[in-house]
């Protein structure tokens, strides 16, 4: 009896123990929780539409006055010329530098690798991001940098000398057709024609829909076309001049995925420099005088050469680092030298009419 009672015992004890070890295994085989979702991935690659329109227009302009011709027949065609050399705002030229500079860096693969590296990890990306729009000289740290550097600097440089050479042809040909009758004639409304230069000074230059897909294309990739040679890039060097190195700035943006359609207000922001922003704003003040005082057409022309062509392909070589010739480095000395008389003499002649003024209010009061 006892016997029967200790094994019915025992039997629900070894029941029970039982249990409470299938329930301790079953806790223990709970699944681990699961896995973080990965982060998400960068925006694509890319430049705003709005950067790739100050790009297009930028080269649009650049091509037209390259192409322009200095065989002059009549002065319908130095008016229309001069129209076409001067149809650019200060701004959007300098903007549009930058934008193309930023396309021809996205060339360059060795530095989109690099800055993509950053784009995997948002930390990082929002920490490049942050400074990049702080203080865009610290692109020159990214791996490769001085190699895109010097692939913008002889985009540029190339554009602007072909500009310049392009100016001196047709500043030379005002002397060439002087022995043409039609152009010592005088210009007929010339008051209107210089404010018509003006207006065309306060717009953006214009690009067509085939060159805008273009550099779209090229800055994503779809189209393999090389904007700079080999043969270019072996003649540029020394350091990236801050309108190259903002040009960088906004590709590794473009990379980071910040530059996109919407989403473009602080990258506009980085694309202008007050170096060559003050080097075109002088170029068309330049024109601007020298079509205040010219008479007949072979002056304009001169002024179309020097200041509408040849002064912007030298703010635009200047921009790329390229070294400036010592003549113009003097004359700009002498012309400023010569504003700075002018704006005493103006001075001098407004204090002397208020001393003249207040003699004559002083002699009023006296009767």
């Amino acid at each position: 009896m006892d016997h029967r009672r200790a094994r019915k015992t025992f039997g629900l004890g070894s029941g029970l123990l039982a249990s409470v070890c299938l329930i301790l295994l079953s806790a223990c085989s709970t699944p681990a929780p699961p896995a973080p979702a990965p982060p998400p991935a960068p925006p694509p690659i890319g430049l705003s539409s709005k950067i790739i329109e100050l790009a297009a227009g930028y080269v649009a302009h650049t091509e037209r006055v390259e192409g322009l011709s200095n065989a002059f027949v009549d002065g319908g065609e130095v008016a229309r010329d001069l129209r076409l050399a001067s149809a650019y705002k200060v701004s959007d030229l300098e903007a549009g530098a930058i934008g193309y500079g930023a396309v021809v860096a996205l060339q360059d693969s060795t530095f989109v690798t690099a800055i993509g590296a950053y784009a995997q990890d948002p930390v990082r990306r929002q920490g490049l991001t942050a400074g990049l729009y702080a203080n865009p000289n610290i692109v020159s740290g990214i791996v490769g940098s001085d190699h895109t550097a010097a692939l913008v600097t002889a985009a540029l440089d190339a554009q602007g000398q072909a500009i310049l050479a392009n100016g001196a042809a047709i500043k030379q040909s005002a002397y060439t057709i002087q022995h043409q009758a039609w152009s010592k004639s005088m210009v007929d409304g010339r008051p209107q024609r210089l404010a018509d230069i003006k207006a065309l000074g306060e717009q953006a230059p214009l690009a067509d829909q085939a060159g805008i897909s273009r550099l779209q294309q090229v800055s994503t990739g779809s189209l393999h076309e090389p904007l700079v040679t080999p043969a270019a890039i072996a003649t540029s060097g020394g350091a990236a001049t801050p309108l190259v190195t903002r040009a960088l700035a906004v590709a590794a943006l473009a990379v980071l995925g910040e530059v996109r359609d919407g989403h473009d207000d602080q990258a506009l922001a980085l694309m202008s420099d007050p170096a060559t922003h003050r080097c075109l704003t002088m170029a068309k003040l330049n024109l601007y005088q020298c079509l205040a005082v010219a008479g007949p057409h072979y002056e304009d022309v001169f002024c179309m050469g020097q200041h509408a062509i040849k002064d912007t392909g030298q703010c635009l070589i200047e921009a790329a680092g390229a070294p400036i010739d010592p003549a113009i480095l003097a004359a700009r000395a002498t012309q400023i030298a010569s504003n700075q008389a002018a704006a005493m003499k103006l001075q001098t002649l407004a204090q002397a009419q208020t001393a003249r003024s207040k003699s004559s209010e002083a002699r009023k009061r006296g009767r």
